[in-house]
């Protein structure tokens, strides 16, 4: 009973961030922007058609990143706030921000994690053919199956082991696309430095390993991707890619330093006890370091094993 009262929830929720979806994407599109629908109703109306639910909890669209700043007024129209005003460049992400009005999220993309080349280049690439559904009572446009196979097999990649949902998708996309879909995809991947992205990702479910092969995707060299994808130690995938980062010395000082006495803002967002008052915050402070130093060693151990395991693999 509690599964069914959970599913209707999920399910409720779903639809609202579908109203919300297509809200946004009216109001983008009457500001001559031109947005694509990422995830949300895209997968669960495509993978889940048998009746499953997929819940999401916000609503990803990709924009092109010279109009990103002109979405994100469009958003502030709309009464949404942004969060993680005042974390500073190296805390947030790079390829999408986030905004939030009464419980929805908006993760309004400029990119897609795990794509290697510019994402003024990759934009054109990726938007190159798409296709119209109908969300929330409006259409919205999304991506077409190959880039949407190709981003199933990044997102999974982004999150790894620990977090079950992308790899579901991943192993739903395989059962569920032919071969040629695929092909296409790992094309695509080509064109936007991602194919050593895709294939870990792809390699993160059974089916996925004899898929990857098939289509001849590199195995996975990077440690920082090797750790994201390979171990489910928390902060190994951090760590990895501090060690592994295309940064010099100095940035990883900066980086270092960041981790162990991050902004009032990212501090918030991890420490939830630190909302509530100054002082608690600078409790945080002294918590949060602790926390993260506890986590250190073992970290350092998968990352080590990561890298044991990538240089056995090296032909």
């Amino acid at each position: 009973m509690l599964e069914i009262v959970d599913a209707r929830l999920q399910t409720a929720r779903s639809l609202g961030l579908d109203h919300v979806a297509a809200e946004v994407s009216a109001a983008l599109s009457a500001a001559g922007l031109r947005v694509v629908l990422l995830k949300g109703a895209a997968l669960a109306t495509w993978l889940y058609d048998d009746g499953t639910v997929r819940p999401y909890g916000d609503v990803d669209l990709l924009v092109a990143p010279g109009d990103h700043d002109k979405a994100e007024r469009v958003l502030a129209v709309l009464g949404f706030v942004r969060k993680g005003l005042g974390l500073s460049a190296l805390e947030e992400p790079d390829h999408a921000r986030a905004w939030a009005r009464d419980g929805a999220t908006i993760d309004l993309h400029r990119s897609i994690w795990g794509v290697g080349i510019d994402r003024a280049l990759a934009w054109p690439i990726l938007t190159e053919a798409t296709e119209t559904i109908g969300v929330g009572g409006g259409g919205v446009e999304v991506l077409a199956l190959p880039a949407r196979a190709l981003h199933i097999a990044l997102h999974a990649a982004q999150h790894g082991p620990r977090h079950p949902k992308p790899a579901q998708d991943v192993a739903r996309a395989v059962a569920k696309l032919p071969f040629g879909t695929w092909q296409e995809a790992s094309v695509l991947a080509g064109r936007l430095g991602a194919q050593e992205a895709m294939g870990a990702g792809l390699r993160l479910v059974p089916g996925g390993q004899e898929l990857a092969s098939r289509l001849e995707l590199p195995n996975t060299t990077s440690l920082a991707l090797g750790a994201r994808v390979g171990s489910t130690t928390r902060g190994a995938a951090v760590l990895a890619n501090l060690l592994d980062g295309p940064s010099g010395l100095g940035d990883k000082v900066v980086r270092t330093a960041r981790l162990v006495v991050p902004s009032p803002a990212q501090l918030r967002a991890s420490v939830p006890f630190a909302r509530r008052s100054r002082s608690a915050l600078a409790v945080g402070y002294v918590w949060l370091p602790l926390v993260r130093a506890s986590r250190l060693p073992r970290a350092a151990i998968a990352v080590a094993r990561v890298r044991r395991d990538l240089r056995r693999a090296e032909p």
